[in-house]
């Protein structure tokens, strides 16, 4: 994959650069209950570095009703030309993130319904992400060490009648996104997160009811 990015305007010079990458995956179905894949990505670029990047995941049905699912990565992302750029706002001396990830899921299912939780955990390296500065105004910058954890579920269930149907949904996250220097979750991410869904249908005519609760969260980055 190769990509050539040119940008200019009346507030920045003309800027461009090139982005190039290599990937190569592998798949083993080892049997209809066991697979495993690998990935290795080379990225290259002018600017911030060639890192290899890689992943690699298991996923196993132990029964019919239940499925485990491992899975571990190293991520790397650039800057966009917003984040670099934007006049007034952005910051040409920002830095790439690089993250590694690990993640293990249980699904549980039985005919129509099924149950996901997940456990994960993410050490990111100068995180970036936008910030609000004195002025009110929210700007780009790298936060040098954080490590995100925490618990993802989500619930499904399908029920059909003839013309009728029912659907409900609903997904569960708690989580901890701590800056390591100053051990403070990051603001505004908040540490539960529920939300719910439910319709009816009937023919070409359907319903429903949406629920969101955002817990409370952080503005200042002191956590006061």
């Amino acid at each position: 994959n190769y990509t050539h990015n040119s940008g200019r305007g009346s507030d920045i010079q003309s800027e461009s650069r090139n982005l190039a990458a290599a990937t190569l995956s592998f798949k083993h179905e080892v049997s209809a209950s066991f697979l495993y894949e690998i990935g290795l990505r080379q990225e290259t670029n002018e600017d911030f570095g060639n890192p290899l990047l890689y992943s690699a995941g298991i996923r196993y049905k132990v029964s019919p009703f239940y499925q485990l699912k491992l899975n571990t990565s190293k991520n790397f992302r650039i800057p966009t030309y917003n984040d670099l750029y934007w006049s007034g706002l952005g910051d040409p001396n920002l830095k790439p993130e690089t993250s590694y990830q690990a993640e293990m899921s249980h699904i549980f299912s039985h005919k129509k319904a099924s149950l996901s939780i997940t456990g994960y955990f993410n050490q990111v390296t100068d995180l970036l992400r936008y910030i609000p500065g004195t002025d009110g105004i929210f700007r780009p910058e790298n936060t040098n060490d954080v490590h995100i954890y925490g618990l993802e579920s989500i619930f499904s269930y399908e029920k059909k009648i003839a013309n009728h149907s029912i659907t409900v949904n609903a997904t569960y996250a708690y989580t901890v996104s701590e800056n390591k220097e100053t051990e403070k979750q990051l603001i505004y991410v908040p540490f539960h997160k529920f939300t719910a869904a439910a319709g009816y249908r009937y023919k070409k005519v359907s319903t429903y009811y949406q629920y969101l609760n955002n817990r409370e969260v952080f503005t200042t980055t002191d956590n006061t």
